[in-house]
């Protein structure tokens, strides 16, 4: 009697959680190199993203929990392990609508998390962006919108692309190649004040030169991160 008491109160437990649109949730594990693994409750109507917890685990032990964000463990570039000299760099994605995908950066040394920051979400793998065989990321933090303004001049948001370098100590930003290219998209690069970006919104015609640099950054020769 009290197996069918308790079979009838999950029931019930599984049929309110549906009508109130739960969504019920299993445990996924993915394993990475380098001894790293992925431990996610994962929804079982998405099996693209998951929506409740995430966990990374080395040699046993937790290193990171995050209920904080939707990842999408199965995206097509992430998530992406770089072991450099002294750390290493676990990439993971998550899902930031309506803006651009994010991309969280843990940095782990001696198997401790040792920092925490984002990245934008790179438009494609490594790459020979600047033409000196060095291993280049490229990618973006949000989508911009166009508008019309007050004189009926259409204007678009000032997206910036930004630029890392694959290096000995790390992803880097490279400050240099980010700053000209976007000078020559928009006519100024993007470390000014959010006053100057306010007062000075792109004209929409530089929504052209910024596809051809991204249509650059996908069709680029792809380079080996072996060794990282």
């Amino acid at each position: 009697m009290k197996r069918i008491s308790l079979a009838i109160s999950l029931v019930l437990v599984f049929a309110s959680a549906a009508s109130v649109g739960m969504a019920l949730t299993h445990p996924h594990t993915i394993n990475l190199r380098l001894g790293y693994k992925l431990v996610m409750d994962q929804p079982d109507s998405d099996i693209d993203y998951l929506s409740t917890r995430l966990r990374v685990i080395k040699r046993g032990h937790a290193i990171y929990s995050d209920t904080d964000h939707h990842f999408m463990p199965r995206s097509k570039m992430y998530p992406k392990i770089l072991h450099f000299s002294h750390h290493d760099e676990i990439l993971l994605q998550f899902d930031e609508r309506p803006w651009e995908d994010g991309v969280l950066r843990l940095m782990v040394k001696n198997d401790s998390l040792v920092s925490i920051d984002t990245l934008p979400s790179f438009i494609s793998g490594a790459s020979d962006l600047a033409g000196d065989g060095i291993p280049r990321f490229a990618g973006i933090y949000y989508d911009g919108e166009n508008w019309i303004d007050s004189l009926g001049i259409e204007r678009t948001e000032y997206v910036p692309i930004i630029y890392y370098m694959v290096t000995n100590r790390g992803l880097s930003l490279d400050s240099v190649l980010t700053k000209s290219v976007n000078v020559r998209i928009y006519g100024y690069g993007p470390f000014q004040t959010g006053e100057y970006f306010q007062n000075h919104p792109p004209l929409v015609s530089s929504e052209s030169r910024f596809m051809k640099e991204w249509k650059r950054i996908e069709h680029a020769k792809k380079l080996s991160l072996n060794g990282f």
